[in-house]
């Protein structure tokens, strides 16, 4: 029984679309990292290096592999030509629209991703346009299943649609965390900077001007208070305005491409009051309130799509998410709900599939220092964040990068 729970985890991490695994590719994460380094990538090695190791193991991947009927052996050893070009170029997207890593078909600046490159250079620039303009954050998965004409150039690769996702990198997006804003009082001169609050320091009054990694924030301070018109700017274009009297008055943020992607009352010169977050498509992704600042209170998220369902709902204190929240999927249903509190533990309990129950339990968010749980029945697995495997006893281990498990169609 733990062999089966343990090949029902793999089978649905790796193979399953809607699973999707954290790194450079939803299939294959970060496996190309693993096999070049022998360790995980980090910040310090950049998005360039990160994307160039991936699609030079994918190529080499796909390289070994047959074409999926004989007489289109030709157009996949094609179609592979065009991936070596694409990777001597060093192309890399950049992700300018949802605060996750996720796939950018044609960036704001108009860079392509690797599959959009395959189908541009073999049947032209029109159809990764159009992909662009109605799927441009899709997987392929969806886009395939969504446009008859890019499942028609999918069937013609000589690739199977799995194969040609394996591709098709996912991309850091911009930093959206909602910072204190400024610091009134003094930071502690002894602190290790653990839980730090951020901020800038309160600065006198007068002009302002501040470039802090290639953002320029100007406006102007009275009586210790934002005044008057406020921009901020980043490589020249605007990302954020705002006017004020006294502290008081509403900020708009953009997207680079102009797009608006949240606004809200400010109060005390801090983001204070309601608050909406947009997606890309101009459609809202989020409401709640910021109290000096932070998120606090109830916050609603939304799918981006015709029928605004919600996503999840629950609370923040201090900026900090607290116990009671529930995920949605796109058709209304509970999908998992959590519990606890950062710092001191969160766990997050996904509905059952097939009897088995998924937790995740997680010391700090956003961070590492993760541990998975699966059971059913009496038996129990768990997969810490270094990819081993071990049951209840503790004495069962295996290491899931070395694991490969095809599923069955």
């Amino acid at each position: 029984m733990r062999l089966a729970i343990a090949l029902l985890l793999l089978t649905t991490s790796v193979a399953s679309a809607h699973v999707l695994r954290d790194g450079a590719n939803h299939h294959l994460g970060d496996d190309s990292f693993f096999v070049r380094f022998g360790r995980a990538p980090t910040a310090d090695d950049g998005e360039p290096l990160r994307m160039h190791v991936h699609l030079q193991y994918v190529h080499d991947l796909l390289a070994s592999r047959p074409a999926t009927r004989p007489e289109l052996a030709e157009r996949r050893a094609e179609l592979l030509g065009y991936l070596d070009d694409y990777i001597a170029q060093g192309t890399t997207p950049e992700n300018t629209y949802v605060a996750r890593r996720n796939p950018v078909f044609i960036d704001a600046t108009g860079h392509i991703c690797a599959v959009g490159y395959l189908i541009e250079r073999s049947v032209g620039r029109a159809l990764p346009e159009t992909i662009a303009t109605t799927h441009r954050l899709d997987y392929l998965e969806d886009i395939a299943g969504a446009m008859p004409e890019v499942a028609a150039w999918v069937e013609s690769s000589g690739f199977t649609l799995e194969e040609l996702a394996s591709i098709q990198p996912g991309y850091p997006g911009p930093e959206v965390m909602h910072l204190a804003g400024w610091l009134a009082a003094k930071r502690n001169e002894d602190s290790d900077n653990w839980q730090e609050p951020a901020g800038a320091a309160l600065p006198p009054n007068g002009k302002y001007a501040s470039d802090e990694s290639g953002a320029m924030l100007k406006g102007k301070m009275a009586h210790h208070q934002m005044t008057g018109t406020w921009t901020r700017r980043f490589e020249g274009k605007l990302v954020g305005k705002g006017t004020f009297d006294g502290g008081a008055g509403t900020w708009k943020s953009f997207r680079i491409d102009g797009s608006l992607l949240a606004e809200g009352a400010y109060k005390n010169s801090h983001a204070n009051g309601e608050w909406t977050v947009f997606h890309p498509s101009g459609r809202i992704a989020a409401v709640g309130k910021m109290r000096a600042g932070k998120r606090d209170g109830v916050w609603t998220f939304f799918y981006d799509n015709k029928a605004h369902g919600k996503l999840s709902q629950g609370r923040f204190l201090h900026g900090e998410t607290i116990g009671g929240w529930k995920h949605f999927d796109a058709k209304g249903d509970l999908v998992a709900t959590a519990s606890g509190r950062a710092w001191a533990g969160l766990t997050l309990v996904i509905e059952p599939v097939d009897g088995v129950r998924h937790e995740v339990h997680q010391g700090i968010p956003a961070e590492s220092f993760r541990m998975d749980g699966f059971y059913l029945g009496k038996d129990r697995l768990y997969v810490t964040e270094n990819d081993v495997m071990f049951d209840g006893d503790g004495g069962w281990r295996l290491d899931v990068a070395r694991v490969q498990v095809v599923r069955e169609a």
